[in-house]
């Protein structure tokens, strides 16, 4: 009988617990009830239990979209200023080639001078003016070499003034490097070449002394 079953089992009654974490822990093992279902959690239970790492997670991510935006619209801003830079690169070298080869086409002499007063820039209309194969030929090269003694101090009053600020008008004659003597006129301002004043000299043959009959060719 049930009685003589307990009392083989060396149990002879039942007393109120007094601690049922035992109790608990032992029916959620077995699965006996209220443990043999399992719970059923719903949106606020989560949301009440982790609503501070949902917050959290919410945040960083949110965070990285607005960083990984951010980097998108740089990276346009970027590229518009390269294509924008680039466009202002190939309309300036356009512009360049225009006006060198203009530069190169006119009858008149034009060159650059440094504060030193040697030449550092020279069409050719001034290369068959002082009588030179190439600018090579003529590189660094002192221009009062070319004028003729008795009018190389007006010309070094010319460079000095037009150093200082002043353009300046002149009349002087030259010899070229082949022997040929012409009288000039030169119109000269200042400029700036490579963060330094120099000078752009535009200058015309006037005469060739030798025949003194003035020309209209233009040279430098």
């Amino acid at each position: 009988t049930y009685p003589e079953v307990l009392n083989a089992m060396g149990i002879h009654g039942f007393e109120v617990p007094a601690d049922y974490q035992i109790v608990t822990e032992i029916l959620r093992k077995l699965k006996m009830p209220p443990f043999d279902e399992a719970p059923a959690f719903t949106l606020k239970d989560i949301w009440l239990r982790y609503h501070w790492p949902l917050l959290a997670a919410c945040f960083g991510i949110g965070l990285i979209g607005l960083l990984a935006l951010r980097l998108l619209l740089a990276k346009r801003e970027l590229v518009s200023a390269y294509r924008h830079e680039s466009y202002q690169r190939r309309q300036l070298q356009e512009k360049e080639t225009r006006l060198r080869g203009i530069i190169e086409t006119v009858p008149d002499c034009i060159k650059i001078v440094d504060r030193q007063g040697r030449l550092i820039e020279l069409n050719a209309a001034g290369l068959a003016l002082i009588e030179a194969e190439s600018f090579t030929q003529v590189t660094g090269i002192d221009i009062l070499d070319l004028i003729v003694p008795q009018d190389r101090e007006a010309f070094l009053n010319l460079h000095r003034k037009v150093l200082e600020g002043t353009p300046v008008q002149l009349e002087y004659e030259m010899i070229g490097l082949k022997g040929t003597r012409r009288k000039m006129q030169t119109r000269a301002l200042p400029i700036v070449e490579q963060g330094q004043t120099a000078y752009l000299g535009i200058s015309r043959c006037l005469l060739y002394t030798s025949d003194a009959a003035y020309e209209e060719d233009s040279v430098d």
